[in-house]
């Protein structure tokens, strides 16, 4: 497994992707505590990214890093840190000028909760969820004050556990925040109600009884600043330039912008030139449509060449957001016919690969069937291939409903090789038990 995140390192997935789909199809056997192991030794750091629009306890997606990876680099956190020294050298230098101030007093960097999180965090440490709060609380001074209306005596901002809670999620999803554990992660991805809690027995006085405490699921584990490792500019564009000839095996433009790496391409241009100069990597256009920027090590050059050389005519089908499948994202889908809903890249659909080519997408959550060839023999083995992929997964059956845009329901050739696969006629189309 530990292999698997290294070439994989900084892939932001959905958390079920990961664990129904991207780790079992690489590692024998999977099961979630191998992963718990590596996070609670720390030996994974997990971060989280999450695109705009959505709530703060609406599962984001993950990535996984070793954590001594040069590509960790936390800069909310580190500027918080910033902002704590620069306190504490103010706090130094006032000397007995303000005797009555406050020593934990915050300045303006904490008036905003997330920066409260993140002035505390910065200091180092994982923290369970009540205690941070404490912390937090002592440290945070908010912007906002009201008036009581019969004193006239001005009130500060109450602190609210759910604003809290909000506040630490925002920046889990901005990469700034992470976890010892995935247990909250993957209630969010179940559905798990913030509210859902478990009672913990807490031995207060021999003159008071144990009372039981309730930890929302969302917040349980130890949380932490993603760490930040020290490194060069260069030395990060040199490590970024290793994980992708590890994962693609070339670097070319149209990978990179798949990659979403910071500068784009021309940031790990003279990273690649150098190496070119070294004679580490050559350029060439190994693969059609990628542009003449292409690098790559001599010996998967040669690998290239020999692609096809030995290699059966079986089908795989993946995830359709696997990593290994660059259909609909660094290379266009195939011309499709008929009234077929688009191919999208989204969790929980499928695509059918045969030689590398894409030759069956499915929609599950959608229930539809596309197909990029009419060859009858590639499309049986296609869809074996798919019930077969999808009886491996936890969910129940799974229905289609149309194919290229046409109703299964009818008698058709389509109908009958989803038939031979496994698929029984169904009121709604063809239906897979398990």
């Amino acid at each position: 497994l530990m292999r698997v995140i290294e070439q994989l390192e900084g892939v932001a997935l959905p958390l079920p992707v990961w664990e129904g789909a991207v780790f079992p199809a690489r590692v024998r056997g999977y099961q979630p505590a191998i992963l718990d192991e590596l996070l609670a030794s720390g030996d994974v750091v997990w971060a989280g990214e999450k695109t705009a629009g959505t709530k703060a306890k609406d599962p984001g997606r993950i990535a996984f890093h070793p954590a001594d990876s040069e590509l960790l680099n936390n800069t909310a956190v580190a500027e918080a840190a910033g902002q704590r020294s620069d306190d504490a050298h103010d706090d130094d230098t006032a000397g007995d000028t303000a005797p009555d101030d406050d020593a934990g007093q915050a300045l303006e960097s904490v008036r905003m909760l997330p920066d409260a999180i993140l002035h505390v965090l910065a200091a180092g440490g994982a923290f369970r969820a009540e205690r941070l709060a404490e912390l937090v609380r002592a440290a945070w001074r908010p912007d906002t004050e009201s008036v009581d209306p019969e004193t006239g005596e001005i009130r500060p901002a109450a602190w609210s556990n759910s604003q809290f809670e909000d506040a630490l999620w925002s920046l889990v999803w901005q990469g700034a925040v992470t976890n010892s554990s995935l247990t909250p992660v993957r209630a969010m991805a179940s559905a798990v109600s913030s509210h859902a809690t478990r009672s913990v027995s807490v031995g207060r006085t021999r003159r008071r009884a144990r009372v039981a405490v309730q930890m929302p699921v969302l917040m349980q584990g130890l949380w932490s600043a993603v760490p930040t490792v020290t490194a060069t500019a260069e030395q990060r564009s040199l490590a970024q330039v290793e994980i992708l000839l590890d994962r693609y095996g070339i670097i070319a433009p149209p990978l990179i912008d798949v990659e979403d790496v910071p500068g784009g391409f021309s940031a790990l241009y003279p990273v690649l030139r150098r190496m070119e100069e070294h004679g580490t990597l050559v350029r060439g256009m190994f693969v059609q449509g990628f542009g003449a920027a292409q690098f790559a090590r001599r010996d998967t050059v040669d690998q290239l060449r020999h692609a096809g050389e030995g290699h059966s005519r079986s089908c795989v089908a993946i995830e359709v957001m696997d990593p290994a499948n660059l259909t609909g994202a660094a290379v266009a889908w195939p011309q499709y016919g008929g009234t077929a809903n688009k191919p999208l890249r989204r969790a929980g659909g499928m695509v059918v690969l045969d030689h590398g080519n894409p030759v069956v997408y499915a929609a599950v959550k959608g229930h539809h069937l596309t197909t990029f060839t009419d060859d009858g023999d590639t499309l049986r083995r296609a869809f074996a291939e798919l019930a077969y992929a999808l009886q491996r997964r936890p969910s129940g059956s799974v229905t289609f409903a149309d194919l290229n845009g046409e109703p299964l329901t009818a008698r058709t050739e389509a109908a009958r090789i989803l038939h031979a696969a496994g698929f029984t006629p169904c009121p709604q189309g063809m239906k897979l038990y398990r």
